[in-house]
């Protein structure tokens, strides 16, 4: 082979092995242009990659935020509210509603989010649908009614739809306009089979929701709904939980009513069968001591006619307390002015309920009653008006050791035994009335009847002498002596007829017996176990007038019944003292006594006073308390009418 056929050999191998370099070049070529192309597309989904990793993180940070709220807030309309503001903040979105079902495709905007804070939820706000009975917009619906909304959509807002006339209180085009609100995402809450609202989350014309928004917002309106039908079960379980309590309260007040029934049932027993009004006021005490658990109960009577306040009874610890010999009862022994204490005025001028505690009671009380009830470890005090009609008679008296108020029917039932109380107190104050108008009227007819005597006897005896002696003064003859011992002798029987018809006003026991031995008979009568008597007559016994004798004898009579019922005395002493110028009775006891400055006069004091004054003697009353009382009458025989 020639030298040129070698080089152009060569040549073509040189040519051939170009040509495969420029072929692998652009093999290469294509290779890294699709390495470029590769490399663009990994880098744009690992920024697709990052922009999702971003979104989850504010989606998960907005899930815990609600979740966070939901946990720590108890107001729901706050909590929505709250879930508005982190998914809109989510969204960027310039406006989110909440929106409450009250008919089909009827209801109303409850709150919203918007310029940067939350309007509304039971504060005042300016959303054109605020008030009840919106009927939605069309581009609210989608396609049906609001109770069969299942799934969510997405919607621009359509402004060529005209609002309906009435329904909302602004235009309600200007108002979306003014927050750029176009694109809307529709999410029902559903409860069940019913929707009962949506939550609308608005943006801008120029963005719309991606997928990863609308998965956030449907986890948002779960978590809404959740916490809706949390209260919604909470508020059923404290309807409940109300309905076992109102229950509970019923058969208790039942059971309550029963026993008032029955205490007011066996209170009007007593007082149709009580003995005495002691009796029956002792079982008043003991059914509202029990009924409103006092541990202490008593009744004060007023007295008008001397302004005092009398304790008539007393229960402590359902023991029935003797007022004027139990030590515990020892300030209570006497009556009580009325006017030394606010106390009764509030109580007679209010004629309601007066309910102190221990923290009060000075202002009101009786400064001797406040360390009678501290003694007594008294915590609380309910005064209760006896009343009639608007007379008011006293009040009840309820002591507790404890601060705690009867409830209502515990307390209207005390008012109720009460009015028990006043009723008893106004019979036995009739009876007495009756009692006292019968004793007039038989003084009445006994004063008829002397008067009768008189007439019949001493009147027509008188008329016969004064006729006997003109006509002896006329005569002027013999005769005239034989009409002037006619009219001595009419005069005699006079005499004789009307010192019978004075025997006949003596105590009984002085037709007998002499004023000396009525007075040691008395004191015979009265020695007992308990009372131990003594009478002394000194000097020697004389006749006295039957007036001066027979009230000395009731005097004598009235200080041994004080001694009696009301000293509690175990000894007593009666000296009758004969002197030719004077006579002195003197009845001493060792009783508990008294302050005659405190003590208004009762009737038995009163006739004291009154039959010394009769008979112009001078009655002296000497007592304190428990140095028991001594009585003196002295009288003058120069001032006797013999």
């Amino acid at each position: 082979m020639s030298k040129q056929g070698q080089n152009e050999r060569l040549i073509q191998k040189l040519r051939e092995r170009i040509a495969r370099l420029e072929q692998e070049n652009r093999q290469c070529q294509t290779v890294q242009q699709e390495m470029c192309e590769e490399q663009k597309r990994v880098q744009k989904l690992a920024k697709a990659a990052q922009e999702r990793a971003a979104e989850m993180t504010k989606a998960n940070d907005a899930l815990r935020r609600s979740v966070n709220v939901l946990a720590t807030e108890s107001n729901l309309n706050q909590f929505i509210g709250h879930v508005l503001q982190v998914t809109a903040e989510q969204f960027d979105a310039p406006l989110a509603e909440y929106w409450q079902v009250t008919n089909p495709n009827i209801g109303q905007v409850v709150g919203w989010w918007g310029h940067n804070q939350i309007h509304g939820f039971g504060e005042e706000h300016n959303h054109p649908a605020k008030a009840p009975g919106v009927r939605f917009p069309p581009h609210m619906l989608e396609n049906g009614q609001f109770s069969t909304r299942r799934t969510h959509f997405v919607a621009p807002f359509d402004h060529s739809v005209e609002p309906i006339q009435g329904e909302f209180l602004c235009d309600p085009q200007a108002w979306y306009r003014a927050y750029d609100a176009y694109w809307q995402l529709n999410l029902p809450l559903v409860i069940g089979e019913t929707c009962f609202g949506v939550i609308i989350f608005w943006l801008p014309s120029a963005r719309s929701f991606t997928k990863q928004q609308v998965e956030l917002g449907y986890a948002l309106a779960q978590q809404i709904t959740l916490a809706i039908r949390l209260c919604q079960l909470a508020d059923e379980a404290k309807l409940s939980a109300v309905a076992r309590e109102q229950e509970k309260a019923a058969q208790q007040q039942a059971y309550e009513l029963v026993k008032a029934n029955q205490a007011l049932k066996r209170s009007i027993i007593h007082l149709t069968t009580a003995k005495s009004l002691h009796s029956f006021l002792v079982a008043i005490l003991q059914e509202a001591c029990q009924a409103s658990g006092a541990t202490c109960a008593s009744v004060f009577v007023y007295e008008a006619s001397s302004n005092t306040l009398r304790m008539n009874t007393l229960i402590l610890d359902n023991q029935v307390i003797d007022i004027a010999t139990d030590p515990r009862a020892a300030i209570w022994h006497f009556p009580v002015p009325a006017n030394t204490t606010k106390y009764w005025q509030m109580i007679s001028q209010d004629r309601k309920i007066f309910w102190s505690t221990s923290d009060n009671l000075t202002p009101e009380h009786w400064e001797m009653a406040t360390v009678w009830h501290q003694q007594m470890q008294h915590k609380a005090i309910a005064a209760i008006p006896l009343l009639i009609g608007e007379q008011i008679l006293g009040f009840l008296g309820l002591y507790f050791t404890t601060t705690e108020q009867p409830n209502q029917s515990k307390t209207e039932q005390c008012s109720t035994l009460a009015q028990h109380a006043a009723l008893a107190l106004q019979m036995a104050q009739f009876a007495e009335q009756a009692k006292q108008e019968a004793e007039q009227a038989a003084i009445l007819q006994e004063r008829n009847r002397i008067a009768r005597e008189i007439h019949d006897t001493l009147a027509q005896c008188l008329t016969g002498i004064i006729i006997q002696l003109q006509t002896a003064t006329d005569s002027h003859t013999a005769n005239s002596l034989n009409h002037i011992a006619i009219a001595t002798e009419m005069a005699k029987s006079g005499l004789t007829e009307a010192r019978r018809s004075v025997r006949a006003l003596r105590p009984q026991v002085l037709e007998a017996v002499s004023l000396d031995a009525a007075l040691a008979q008395l004191v015979s009568q009265i020695q007992s176990d308990r009372l131990h008597s003594n009478c002394r007559i000194l000097g020697t016994p004389y006749t006295l007038p039957v007036e001066v004798e027979s009230n000395l004898l009731r005097i004598a009579q009235e200080a041994f019944t004080n001694c009696i019922r009301h000293a509690k005395a175990t000894q007593v002493k009666l000296d009758l003292v004969y002197q030719p110028e004077q006579v002195t009775l003197r009845i001493k006891d060792n009783g508990c006594g008294f302050s005659p400055s405190l003590t208004t006069q009762g009737y038995g004091l009163v006739g004291m006073w009154e039959r010394a004054r009769a008979i112009t003697a001078n009655l002296t009353i000497t007592s304190q308390p428990n140095e028991g009382t001594d009585v003196v009458v002295i009288l003058s025989i120069s001032q006797v009418d013999t």
